[in-house]
């Protein structure tokens, strides 16, 4: 498997396409290379889940490859850096490290949902820091029980203070997501807060956390492909959570205006470097063949302004010169 990075116009940037250190190897067949892909800066992400990395882990073990850029445009080259894995008795069949990444600056997060401390898939989720060109893991989150996935989904904040964890797989998958944060006192993660979603979705099978993200430092978007509509099944959906007075507050939610079910609307998201979009992936609509898919996008400009005082950021209020916290029309 390979990966090959391209800029917004289209162009190819890497001349050579970009391999895992160790493909090759014996076991890694189903590397799953490419599984998930985040760029910061001249560094990049790539992981490969369902690698066997070195000869003493399990098939499936995981492993996150490291990749820097020198140069610019077409003429930059990206050159591989490190392999990030769990070491030991933890590099074990089956963890699936690297499910998911995040990335900003010398700080890179990694969810590993397979790891059985607590049962089986608990999940754990694991933190690593840069020093020059070296790697090292500082941190280490742990699920609360068997069947939970925790490590699912991961996002880390653009000032690298703050971590979601997603977990799928809380009470009978109805999910839920942890947020850590940064201590310069003590110099340890707290968890600040479990978010859930609310009380009117919180069903069975919905897998809240499948997918998170943090476009900025007071925002948490928590991607729910198998969300429910009022009419629909797994339509899907994207959950909004807002730091006010130093608490996460649910903001409402997003779902595509053409709305079906088997949509899977958030199972994948992005945005744009400035916070002025955002593109929702929902693999599943119709709208050009069976399962041929589409991407929405919705504006983000003033996330961070709140002109009715209703504690709901105008981007994602439905009536942002009322006040209406409800969200009633």
């Amino acid at each position: 498997m390979e990966v090959n990075i391209y800029d917004k116009s289209g162009t190819l940037l890497t001349a050579t396409p970009l391999t895992a250190a160790d493909s090759g190897t014996a076991s890694n067949s189903y590397q799953r290379f490419g599984n998930s892909i985040v760029v910061s800066g001249d560094t990049a992400l790539i992981s490969a889940p369902g690698t066997k990395p070195i000869s003493t882990s399990g098939n499936s073990a995981g492993a996150v490859y490291v990749y820097v850029r020198t140069g610019s445009g077409a003429t930059a080259t990206w050159s591989y850096q490190a392999t990030l894995q769990e070491t030991g008795s933890d590099n074990a069949a089956q963890h699936f490290f690297g499910r998911s990444i995040a990335l900003v600056g010398n700080r890179a997060v990694i969810g590993a949902d397979g790891v059985n401390d607590n049962g089986a898939n608990t999940g754990r989720v694991y933190i690593f820091d840069r020093s020059g060109t070296t790697w090292a893991k500082t941190a280490t989150f742990i699920g609360n029980a068997g069947g939970n996935y925790f490590g699912s989904s991961v996002a880390l904040s653009s000032d690298g203070n703050t971590v979601v964890a997603g977990a799928s797989g809380v009470g009978s998958n109805t999910g839920a997501a942890y947020v850590y944060t940064w201590n310069g006192a003590t110099s340890t993660w707290d968890l600040k807060a479990t978010i859930t979603p609310p009380s009117s979705d919180a069903v069975s099978q919905l897998f809240f956390g499948y997918t998170a993200l943090m476009p900025d430092n007071q925002t948490i978007l928590i991607g729910t492909p198998y969300a429910n509509g009022t009419t629909t099944t797994t339509s899907g959906a994207v959950y909004i959570y807002r730091l006010v007075s130093g608490t996460w507050t649910y903001n409402g939610k997003l779902q595509s205006h053409d709305r079906q079910s088997g949509d899977y609307f958030g199972i994948s998201f992005a945005y744009s470097s400035g916070i002025t979009r955002l593109l929702v992936g929902a693999p599943g609509v119709d709208d050009d063949g069976d399962g041929a898919g589409a991407a929405y996008t919705f504006n983000l400009s003033g996330i961070n302004t709140d002109s009715d005082g209703d504690n709901i950021a105008d981007p994602f209020d439905n009536c942002p010169s009322t006040a209406n916290s409800d969200q009633a029309d």
